[in-house]
């Protein structure tokens, strides 16, 4: 046996997470006895799901992920004079930005009030001790909550790449891109976890900001 799978059998918590990556959780929810009518002998006093395992298929749990924000952000409308923070560079005519409608300082700068107050729940350390790590790659397009070593703080992000680049012990690499402030990290699955709804109520807050008549428009 490879030490990287040794690695694996060290670290996995049951021997389906070791030889398939997940543990499966259909034999605890879903009763064995069950009937193709979706009944079983036990009635109304059987507590388990009632559904027919595929013949082919290695589980029927479903995950809950998120896409997008529960609602929109609200842009300003053509003449307004609006505040900006602007948050991460492209080049010298674009950028992404956050819009600065109540003002309120934080370590050297002005940001808006409701992201500050939503990035503080975030990192409070009670709130991150209920995140729940991933068992397996995030998909393009999930929203989940990432904290890159370098900056050591999580935020909120989208998931544009994942892959494998070590089969033997399950290394990955995944390209998030944050949804408030526009940087974009390439980070392991041990740097992400899920997201929670409650941390969706406030819209993606990153805008792009293209200079008029530029001829370098993203």
């Amino acid at each position: 046996m490879l030490y990287d799978d040794m690695q694996i059998l060290e670290t996995a918590e049951n021997i389906n997470e070791a030889v398939a990556g997940y543990d499966a959780r259909d034999e605890a929810r879903i009763c064995r006895f069950t009937k193709p009518d979706g009944t079983c002998f036990k009635g109304k006093n059987c507590k388990l799901e009632h559904i027919l395992l595929p013949k082919d298929g290695f589980t029927t749990d479903k995950e809950m992920v998120f896409k997008e924000a529960m609602y929109s952000l609200i842009l300003p409308k053509v003449g307004d004079i609006v505040t900006i923070l602007i948050t991460a560079y492209i080049d010298s005519c674009n950028f992404f930005a956050n819009l600065v409608r109540t003002p309120i300082s934080s370590k050297g700068y002005v940001g808006d009030q409701e992201l500050e107050e939503l990035m503080r729940l975030i990192n409070t350390p009670s709130t991150v001790r209920t995140y729940r790590s991933m068992k397996i790659l995030p998909g393009v397009g999930e929203i989940v909550l990432v904290c890159p070593p370098t900056l050591k703080k999580w935020f909120r992000a989208i998931v544009r790449s994942s892959s494998v680049t070590n089969p033997h012990n399950g290394d990955s690499e995944i390209e998030v891109f944050s949804v408030d402030f526009g940087d974009t990290f390439v980070v392991h699955l041990s740097a992400i976890r899920k997201i929670e709804p409650h941390l969706l109520r406030l819209p993606f807050q990153v805008i792009i900001i293209t200079f008029e008549d530029s001829s370098h428009q993203v």
